[in-house]
């Protein structure tokens, strides 16, 4: 029987969800505007201000609701007034520049694409208003998930209501273990939400991770790869049960690697061309640095290779220029460090967790915890340590991550060894190896179907070698723990290999994605706080095949194309 509440139920929740992310985009386009208006910018600059935009005001929008709550909402009333007074007063005046967005609509349109995908086959079992932002906690593993993924909730709700900090949440970690960045981008839409405070919560953060599409464009867009192949990757990576995963399960490790992908696609802009970095192009950097180490603390671990490059080219990035970044990341970094001593101390618990292997809050900095942590043991365990360091990214015993009182079953075991090991993240990408090794025998005759590709390889690796050995252990480098840039440009770079075979391999690749999707994260039920025998809504059920459907037609569409465009860029 046709049950209208159900169906209204879900069209009411996609559409919250394309508000939520139009919402988050309409300041950022004003200000591409403004910006068009006194110099001529890239496609590329113009994806990342608009994201970057929204994204500062967001973070501003939590010093504002912390310091007063009317202000804050003011503050938010006034910026989308003036937002649509910009846009408005710019269409009426002049189509160019509304013309001008349709260079930009591919990323975010992808964007939208792969969040009501992901919204529409999350909602699969249960209720979205019952569950609420604490769905994801219990929709995947035979145990309840820990509470990252609504700590930005909690957080901004502390901080709108002006609560106390402390106690905080989840245990005994505090408010200031964790960066504000998603808090704020919520309290900056809160005042304007249609939908429940949890719902538009899940909703809003959704759309949030689903940025790292916008990144992964950006960066291949600056190589010059062709478009139909920028799509291909894009909607590869979307199948991954990864992607979907820490999409849902909204911390900020998305949000996160989208800002070190923009950072990243402005020095690699800088190189290709050939020119020196402008003030502009340092800036926005430094913008985007400062927004990835908001987000998430874990993007550090993306810097030694991107430190690498500045200093291979480093006739390009002149001291004046590249010495604005500091000041810019110092903006960002210098409140939130007075938050950590003076409003909520230490701050520094995952610093001593990782760097020290120290779990327990203590008043001991974050170098005593380590130089502690170091002489406690001889240098043969410490060398230990590191090299089951390396050993843990290539995977372990799944099993060994579940209490052994539970039921254990090969999905849910799946589903683990894809949260736990960055070679599960990768998932049947790994084929990829094969086409590297297959063009060491055919390198005059071939090329990468992905500009770069090894260079991306490389960087990944580098980044993953120093964060194993940074990490204190052992068995220390756990995906979750890991820049999840880094396995983004690990997964590119392996692309740029797969495709390079022959392209029923490609296909056969993407079938398995999608049943990986499909089968072991979508449509297998829920194991831990739902009832037996959960029923699919079969509105989810029905947008969720119009979002893959639209996806296979795609990558179908682009799977078999051939052009001489897709050489694209070569570093110098």
């Amino acid at each position: 029987m046709f049950n209208y509440q159900h169906w209204g139920l879900a069209f009411l929740i996609l559409l919250a969800f394309t508000l939520n992310l139009l919402l988050f985009l309409l300041p950022g386009f004003a200000a591409v505007i403004l910006l068009a208006t006194r110099r001529s910018v890239k496609p590329v600059y113009r994806v990342i201000v608009v994201t970057a935009t929204t994204a500062t005001l967001g973070y501003a929008s939590f010093w504002i609701f912390f310091a007063n709550r009317v202000a804050g909402k003011v503050f938010t009333f006034a910026i989308y007034g003036l937002t649509l007074f910009c846009i408005g007063r710019s269409f009426f005046k002049t189509r160019q520049m509304v013309l001008g967005f349709q260079q930009i609509a591919t990323p975010f349109l992808l964007t939208l694409l792969a969040g009501i995908c992901y919204v529409s086959l999350f909602y699969l079992f249960g209720d979205p208003h019952n569950d609420e932002a604490g769905l994801a906690n219990a929709r995947f593993f035979e145990e309840g998930q820990a509470g990252d993924n609504i700590i930005p909730l909690i957080f901004a709700g502390r901080i709108y209501a002006h609560e106390p900090v402390r106690p905080f949440c989840c245990g005994d970690w505090l408010s200031s273990d964790r960066p504000p960045l998603q808090a704020g981008i919520f309290l900056l839409e809160r005042p304007l939400r249609i939908v429940s405070i949890g719902l538009h919560y899940q909703l809003l953060a959704t759309a949030l991770q689903c940025l790292w599409v916008c990144g992964v464009w950006c960066l291949l867009t600056v190589l010059e790869a062709s478009g139909h192949r920028i799509r291909q990757v894009i909607v590869i990576l979307i199948c991954s049960g990864f992607f979907f995963y820490n999409s849902v399960y909204t911390w900020p490790k998305l949000l996160a690697a989208a800002c070190i992908l923009f950072l990243l696609s402005i020095l690699l802009d800088v190189i290709c061309s050939g020119r020196p970095a402008t003030r502009f192009q340092m800036i926005l950097a430094g913008v985007c640095l400062g927004l990835a180490m908001m987000a998430h603390p874990g993007s550090v671990f993306s810097l030694p290779a991107l430190s690498v490059i500045c200093l291979r080219y480093r006739r390009l990035f002149s001291v004046r220029e590249t010495g604005l970044v500091l000041p810019v990341v110092l903006v960002f970094s210098l409140p939130w460090s007075a938050y950590q001593k003076f409003v909520d101390p230490p701050g520094n618990r995952l610093l001593k967790m990782h760097l020290a292997g120290e779990p327990s809050v203590d008043s001991r900095s974050t170098w005593q915890g380590i130089t502690d942590a170091y002489r406690s043991h001889s240098w043969r365990e410490i060398l230990q340590f590191k090299l089951s360091n390396l050993a843990t990214l290539f995977g372990g015993e799944p099993l060994e991550v579940l209490d052994p009182g539970f039921r254990r079953s090969a999905i849910v075991n799946s589903r683990v060894a894809q949260w736990e090991w960055v070679w599960n993240d990768i998932g049947v990408l790994n084929i990829g190896w094969l086409g590297a090794a297959w063009l060491l025998f055919h390198r005059r005759k071939h090329s990468t179907a992905v500009p770069c590709s090894l260079w991306f390889l490389a960087v990944s690796i580098l980044n993953l070698v120093v964060w194993c050995a940074v990490m204190f252990g052992p068995n220390g480098t756990l995906a979750r723990h890991s820049s999840y840039a880094d396995i983004i440009l690990l997964s590119i770079g392996l692309c740029g290999y797969l495709f390079t075979l022959p392209s029923v391999i490609a296909l056969a690749v993407f079938v398995l994605e999608l049943w990986n999707l499909v089968a072991v994260w979508a449509f297998f039920p829920p194991v831990a706080g739902f009832p037996q025998g959960a029923k699919v809504e079969m509105p989810f059920l029905f947008s969720g095949s119009i979002a893959l459907g639209i996806l296979i037609w795609i990558f179908a569409e682009t799977c078999f194309r051939r052009d001489a465009s897709e050489q694209g860029c070569t570093l110098p």
